[in-house]
């Protein structure tokens, strides 16, 4: 099985591609990451607008698609008009790669990851799963937090544990 998942932003994404053998029951294994990347002079809206996709390498179709949505929670700090256009950036990406997948997931974020702290969720996610080192570049750096929750939303996407113990449950 293959996940194509992606955690949007509004000047940039985290992308990854996570495959899992659910015979072997082997250690799900991220074989490419990515950074979409919108320049920062652009404002909401119109830097999701130009977020620059990457093509991922490999053969599609791949079996789940997942893009973090977004939900406005009550009492939160955020600016629901923030949480606008993420939930636009993340429309966008869906549009992008939709064709790539036979099935689409776009949990909301504490669906995929819980309350948990971004620090034990992060190592969570890398604690569970191989990193072969092609996949590893964008895993220092200023997009390092997005590609670490797109792996998360990958193994959340396979019906795996991630930064929680839940995976999606599959029909």
């Amino acid at each position: 099985m293959r996940a194509l998942a992606i955690d949007p932003d509004l000047h940039h994404a985290g992308i990854a591609i996570v495959h899992y053998d659910p015979i072997l029951r082997n250690r799900p294994t991220v074989y490419w990451t990515g950074v979409a990347l919108a320049p920062r002079k652009l404002k909401s809206y119109e830097a999701a607008s130009a977020l620059e996709w990457p093509t991922p390498p490999g053969v599609e179709p791949y079996d789940v698609l997942v893009v973090e949505g977004q939900r406005i929670y009550p009492h939160s700090p955020a600016d629901p008009e923030d949480i606008m256009h993420l939930a636009f950036a993340a429309g966008l990406a869906l549009g992008h790669y939709r064709g790539s997948a036979v099935e689409t997931a776009v949990p909301h974020p504490q669906q995929w990851k819980g309350s948990i702290p971004k620090p034990v969720a992060h190592a969570r996610i890398l604690s569970r799963c191989i990193i072969v080192p092609e996949a590893a570049d964008l895993l220092t750096g200023p997009h390092k937090s997005h590609v670490i929750d797109a792996i998360g939303l990958a193994l959340w996407g396979l019906g795996l544990p991630g930064a929680i113990q839940q995976g999606r449950l599959r029909a």
